[in-house]
């Protein structure tokens, strides 16, 4: 038995994206879990029109599905990290009991954060979603990638980068330019009696979710029974993944969660 971690990606991405963070993990003796939701439906190529049958909740209810399966197989919760809609659904597991720690990178704000200034700046961001045709020609729109996602990744590997997003929702898309459309509230997040750490990361040079946007969601986590902390790593924007900075944000997040994730409790037979 093992200390494990459940990656969740964001918006058009993969678990894949997470490459870098699963080496370096494993390297430390985690059981690492980075999966790509719903590869079905949301293909970098003609995806199929159920795919815009998938909802946030479709989302959430996935998410917690791996955390509760890595419990079952682990006897321990695992430690969530999120980047982008996967660090607004980390703050979902968190408020299930589903994990034992969560890191959220650039979280998509919930309706909470929203609340407390930041519903312009979530709009302007999500522009480079909502932009996009609906017809399938391109998952995302070029321009408001390389303004926003890509601002801090080399222009050389851009075109890749663009080429292995996946298609994703319009209805997921539209809840999440209007929070309080989706069923059940679950945008909102009680952040009172989570007596589990949590590590709230924003990028100074993010053009998608602010770290303005961050801080908040950051100060909404001070309320819970462990207060959470924040950190921000200005030189990096939205898509952290390629950037020469990565290394660093890595490392921080191994030696938080290596100081705040308790070790599994092995069981010896009589």
């Amino acid at each position: 038995m093992s200390k494990s971690v459940l990656f969740l990606h964001g918006l058009g991405g993969s678990g894949e994206d997470w490459k870098n963070a699963v080496s370096l993990f494993e390297k430390h003796g985690w059981r690492c879990e980075a999966p790509t939701m719903f590869p079905h439906l949301r293909c970098r190529k003609s995806p199929p029109e159920a795919l815009n049958n998938l909802g946030f909740n479709d989302w959430v209810k996935a998410a917690s599905h791996y955390a509760n399966q890595i419990e079952e197989e682990e006897g321990d919760k695992p430690l969530v990290i999120g980047h982008c809609l996967g660090g607004l659904i980390a703050q979902k597991l968190m408020e299930y009991g589903d994990v034992q720690g969560g890191i959220f990178i650039n979280p998509i704000a919930d309706e909470t954060t929203r609340a407390q200034g930041q519903k312009h700046s979530s709009a302007l961001g999500y522009a480079s979603y909502l932009l996009t045709p609906q017809a399938n020609k391109t998952p995302f729109h070029s321009i408001g990638l390389n303004w926003g996602f890509l601002n801090c990744i080399p222009s050389e590997k851009r075109s890749e980068l663009i080429s292995n997003l996946r298609y994703e929702s319009s209805r997921l898309r539209a809840e999440l330019a209007n929070l309080e459309t989706i069923a059940g509230n679950t945008a909102q997040i009680d952040v009172h009696n989570i007596a589990h750490p949590t590590l709230t990361i924003g990028c100074g040079k993010n053009r998608v979710v602010s770290s303005k946007s961050s801080q908040i969601t950051a100060r909404n986590w001070l309320y819970a029974d462990i207060a959470g902390e924040y950190v921000e790593f200005e030189d990096l924007g939205h898509w952290i993944f390629e950037s020469a900075q990565a290394s660093n944000l890595y490392s921080h997040i191994l030696d938080w969660s290596k100081n705040h994730i308790k070790q599994p409790v092995f069981s010896h037979a009589a």
